[in-house]
């Protein structure tokens, strides 16, 4: 393809527009024996087996786009920016790829940046440039001087809300901040939860007692959704040993699954201006609870949002300056000039970074543990002041709740429940680390 593509990226579901909707991928790898599968040339889709092979299947390398390691496999994937590449050749073989303009969340920073340029030319792709995605939607929106703009991108393992504002020169990314907790993957739980109950409930049936059945409700999910946004409730069936037990789930109790995973965003949505589900669940049910939630948002986007923007942003940059530089120089847009006749520079530069063999972490200056600012779970920090961390069956991890980590760090101590309660003193130096499957959580101290 001769013509430039733009994908539109989040750990959900990736879409690539040329200008329309050519096609999507989900963020679903299967890694099964020697082979990694996707859904890009598999006619089973690693997101149908997600629930039945839950070992062999990754679906965060999006969400971390950098070396974090992942499970040991037979395929050769040591980390996620693996994992990337081999998505990426997929879809540039699919799709004919060539020159492609790369739309990112705003929690990427620049070394996830440079890494994805770096696998990206590895892929034999040519990045274009690298847009903002808040920036991006917002090219659309027509604002005026002034103007505020709150973009919440739902994504599959976490929510992150960018805040824009508009003055005489165009449109600007302000700050950002990550959620946890609040995500598509934490909304398919409470769903499934609900389901459970109700099979237990009418049919002394616990669907999750067997990986079919619940890989069965798990693949209805979706669907349901659309079904509920027309006709107010949807019939889920599970289908064991030929016996076949069915339950439903109507809007009010899927409002309340709403509510249950998404309250930590609190007035957020009421003043948000764009939320984007990434391609999950009916974009008009989703609408409408957050219209009976009180909120303000002008629009729940959809792909046809992507291909407004694109359109739109294509008119502002045409009309921003361009600094001569390097070949491996790549434009990162994190504002864009005013429409019709926007004329100021609105990029800053990335240049990629040639992919390193391995990673060593660095050592970070702490004078005490009560002084940690954020907390980190696989490479997503978290303010320790929205921190609240819980044991399930002896592992720690964080979840949407009061948070507690701020004052078990003020008393110098962490209770953990794996085996036998115990309590570990803190001292200067110190780390607190979690039999975690997916990495370590570590009490940091952030210097600048």
């Amino acid at each position: 393809m001769t013509q430039e593509a733009t994908l539109v990226i989040s750990d959900n579901q990736l879409q690539i527009f040329a200008p329309e909707l050519l096609g999507s991928s989900s963020g679903y790898c299967w890694l099964r024996g020697e082979d990694v599968i996707f859904d890009v040339n598999s006619d089973v889709a690693p997101l149908e087996v997600s629930r039945l092979h839950p070992d062999q299947i990754n679906n965060r390398y999006w969400h971390y786009c950098d070396q974090s390691a992942v499970a040991q496999n037979q395929a050769g994937m040591r980390n996620c920016a693996d994992l990337v590449w081999r998505h990426l050749d997929e879809l540039k073989n699919k799709y004919n790829l060539l020159r492609v303009a790369l739309v990112v969340p705003s929690h990427y920073q620049n070394h996830q940046l440079e890494l994805l340029l770096a696998i990206a030319q590895a892929a034999g792709l040519t990045p274009t440039k690298v847009i903002n995605k808040a920036v991006f939607v917002a090219a659309s929106m027509g604002l005026s001087q002034g103007d505020l703009l709150t973009h919440v991108d739902v994504q599959l393992h976490q929510t992150v809300v960018s805040f824009l504002s508009a003055d005489a020169n165009g449109v600007h990314l302000k700050s950002f901040e990550t959620i946890p907790g609040c995500s598509i993957s934490g909304l398919q739980e409470s769903i499934l939860a609900a389901l459970q109950a109700s099979f237990i409930e009418r049919d002394r049936f616990d669907p999750f007692h067997n990986a079919l059945t619940e890989q069965q409700l798990f693949s209805q999910i979706e669907p349901a959704t659309h079904t509920i946004a027309s006709k107010g409730v949807a019939t889920f069936n599970a289908d064991l040993n030929t016996n076949l037990y069915t339950t439903s789930l109507d809007e009010p109790a899927f409002k309340a699954a709403c509510e249950s995973r998404f309250k930590a965003l609190g007035d957020i949505l009421k003043d948000a201006s764009i939320v984007d589900f990434n391609s999950a669940f009916s974009q008009s049910l989703m609408s409408k609870i957050l219209s009976e939630w009180g909120s303000t948002v002008s629009e729940v986007l959809d792909p046809q949002s992507y291909i407004d923007a694109l359109s739109a942003f294509s008119k502002a940059a045409a009309n921003s300056e361009q600094d001569e530089a390097a070949v491996d120089d790549v434009q990162y847009f994190n504002s864009i000039a005013h429409l019709p006749n926007g004329n100021s520079k609105t990029a800053k530069r990335v240049k990629p970074q040639k992919q390193a063999a391995s990673s060593k972490p660095t050592k970070a200056e702490s004078d005490s543990p009560a002084n940690a600012t954020h907390v980190q779970i696989g490479g997503v920090a978290v303010n320790v002041s929205q921190a609240s961390i819980t044991f399930t069956n002896g592992r720690m991890g964080l979840e949407v709740g009061e948070p507690n980590l701020s004052s078990s760090l003020a008393k110098g101590r962490i209770t953990s429940v794996s085996g036998e309660p115990r309590t570990l003193p803190l001292t200067v130096g110190e780390r607190l680390v979690s039999d975690l499957a997916d990495g370590v959580i570590t009490a940091i101290k952030v210097l600048s």
